[in-house]
């Protein structure tokens, strides 16, 4: 299997829409985080080889699927269409073993402590 270029994470402009979000699949094999109206989970692209027959010939021939999943590992059930015009793609992001990070990354200051005594 070829490898695919992998995106520059830090040159990507987020969310992006649709489009962009089927490019980076196909180009890069990148897994994509959907994020709106609470619905949360990641898609990727995977290609299967199976046996069918084209012109009465048995032959290999390469499918190519979209899967998306939950958080817990199960297919989404549901999805509201139209939210699929919007920018609400971004590339998931995975930990070191391969896990998907879905907590969101907090740049925002630690709250400072309160003296108790000064209450």
């Amino acid at each position: 299997m070829a490898s695919k270029p992998l995106l520059n994470i830090d040159k990507v402009k987020e969310p992006f829409n649709l489009g962009k979000a089927l490019q980076y699949m196909e180009e890069n094999g990148e897994f994509i985080r959907f994020q709106h109206n609470g619905q949360d989970f990641y898609m990727y692209q995977s290609t299967e080889t199976r046996p069918v027959f084209v012109n009465g010939k048995r032959q290999l021939v390469e499918l190519s699927h979209v899967r998306a999943f939950y958080r817990y590992h199960t297919p989404i059930t549901t999805l509201d269409l139209t939210s699929l015009f919007e920018e609400v793609f971004t590339i998931m992001r995975f930990d070191e073993h391969g896990e998907p990070i879905w907590e969101e990354e907090d740049d925002s200051p630690a709250p400072e402590e309160i003296d108790s005594v000064s209450l």
